[in-house]
């Protein structure tokens, strides 16, 4: 199982060339990873429903396509649903604000990505997290997510650039395994693999 291999050797993400698309590819690995120590850290408190991604990724790390987020019986947060609305609602603002079709499409995209993110931080948020932050302004005045450097809890650094690199690569690729032989997966903290990854970091 991908846990029991924790080497760092194994994890780390490599760098080469500083191409505009190997930027691109190192910048969205590790918007994946972030995507998944957020839902990690949030399995220790709820109940986290995947589905299988509609378009697999080739190129970068697999986005997860995260259905809902389960507090309690009466606290369910339909996270896909709550996204799509959001994004429909800005890729009808950039139509008129002039954006044609292909390019409003192309842009609702990177809304998702971007949407996902900030919701994810924002529940994060509220369990009492916070965030060290780099924010980038996207091009032709598309959004871009905020990239976190380190990720503090009462005080105490949990993670820093590369733990989230390590961590989120390994619990991205168990997390796709499990979604891609299921179609569906829980992450909850009854999860021996994923729990043994946080207790790595939250003590």
């Amino acid at each position: 199982m991908l846990c029991h291999n924790m080497d760092k050797k194994h994890l780390r993400i490599t760098t080469r060339g500083p191409g505009k698309s190997e930027k691109y590819k190192n910048y969205r690995n590790y918007q994946v990873c972030q995507q998944s120590v957020f839902l990690l850290i949030i399995s220790k408190y709820a109940s986290v429903e995947l589905n299988k991604p509609i378009k697999r990724s080739i190129a970068t790390l697999q986005f997860l396509n995260v259905k809902q987020i389960t507090f309690g019986k009466n606290d369910v947060i339909k996270v896909s649903e709550f996204n799509e609305e959001r994004c429909v609602e800005k890729m009808e603002r950039e139509r008129k604000n002039g954006i044609n079709d292909k390019e409003a499409l192309q842009r609702f995209e990177n809304f998702k990505f971007v949407e996902a993110l900030h919701f994810l931080g924002d529940i994060l948020l509220e369990l009492g997290f916070q965030f060290s932050v780099k924010w980038s302004p996207g091009k032709h005045n598309t959004e871009k997510a905020e990239t976190v450097n380190a990720i503090f809890y009462k005080g105490k650094k949990i993670f820093n650039i590369e733990s989230i690199k390590e961590v989120g690569k390994e619990v991205n690729k168990y997390i796709h395994n499990m979604v891609k032989t299921r179609n569906t997966f829980v992450m909850n903290s009854s999860d021996v693999c994923l729990n043994s990854l946080l207790q790595l970091i939250i003590k």
